[in-house]
C-alpha cells in the first residue's frame, strides 16, 4: 500500500513532515494514517494501520496475544498476568467462535492497540449489532488518535454489515475511556456507579 504523504517543501533547516489529519484512509489491506512522533522529520515518521486481523495469520494471533496479555495486566484490565491456560486456548477459541471479528492497530507493522468485537443481534430493530467486548491501547501510544482510528474502522464494518448499533461496557472509573467513547458518538444505556461498577454503552448507525 502507498504511504499518504504530502509534497515536501523546501526550507532553511531542511524538509519537514506536513501534519496530516488523523482520519483513517479505506483501503482493501486496512487504514493507515500518519502519525508525527516528537520532533518528528520526514525520515522518522512512523505510519499507523488499522487492520480486520486474520486469527489464521501467525503474525496476526501474534499481535492478538500481545495485546491482550497488555491488557490483562493494566489495572483496567484484570489488573494481572493472563493466565497459561488462557495464553494456550484463546486464538483457538476466538477461532471457533462463529461471531468473533477482531481489529488491531499497527505501528510499523508493530501492534499497539486491539478491538475484540462480536457480531450480536437486536431483536427491536431485527437487525444485526457489534459488541466491542475489549478495547485497547498501548500507554505509549495513548491520546495519539489511536482509539478513535479502531472505533471508525469498527462504524465502518457495521455499516457495511446492515448494523443497528454499536454496545460496548466499560469500568465506571475509567474516565478516559469514557471521554474516548463520549467523542465517539456513544451514550449511557445503563449505568452502575458504584466503583468497580460497569457502564452500558451504546450508539446507534
Amino acid at each position: 500500500m502507498a504511504s499518504i504523504r504530502r509534497p515536501r517543501s523546501a526550507s532553511p533547516s531542511g524538509p519537514r513532515c506536513s501534519r496530516l489529519p488523523a482520519k483513517p484512509c479505506a483501503s482493501p489491506k486496512g487504514w493507515r494514517i500518519p502519525l508525527n512522533r516528537p520532533h518528528s522529520r520526514c525520515d522518522s515518521m512512523a505510519f499507523m494501520k488499522i487492520v480486520k486481523a486474520d486469527l489464521t495469520d501467525v503474525r496476526h494471533q501474534t499481535a492478538l496475544m500481545e495485546m491482550v496479555e497488555a491488557f490483562s495486566a493494566d489495572a483496567f484490565g484484570a489488573n494481572q498476568p493472563l493466565p497459561k491456560p488462557v495464553r494456550e486456548q484463546l486464538i483457538d477459541g476466538l477461532r471457533a467462535h462463529p461471531t468473533t471479528l477482531v481489529f488491531l492497530a499497527l505501528e510499523d507493522e508493530a501492534p499497539i492497540g486491539m478491538a475484540i468485537c462480536f457480531r450480536t443481534f437486536s431483536t427491536f430493530s431485527a437487525r444485526p449489532a457489534i459488541n466491542i467486548h475489549d478495547f485497547f491501547v498501548s500507554e505509549h501510544a495513548r491520546g495519539r488518535g489511536i482509539s478513535r482510528a479502531l472505533l471508525d474502522a469498527i462504524e465502518e464494518e457495521a455499516r457495511a454489515s446492515d448494523c443497528c448499533k454499536l454496545t460496548l461496557e466499560v469500568l465506571a472509573q475509567n474516565e478516559r475511556a469514557r471521554s474516548v467513547y463520549h467523542a465517539a458518538g456513544f451514550s449511557h444505556a445503563a449505568a452502575d456507579e458504584s466503583p468497580g461498577g460497569t457502564l452500558f454503552y451504546t450508539r446507534s448507525l
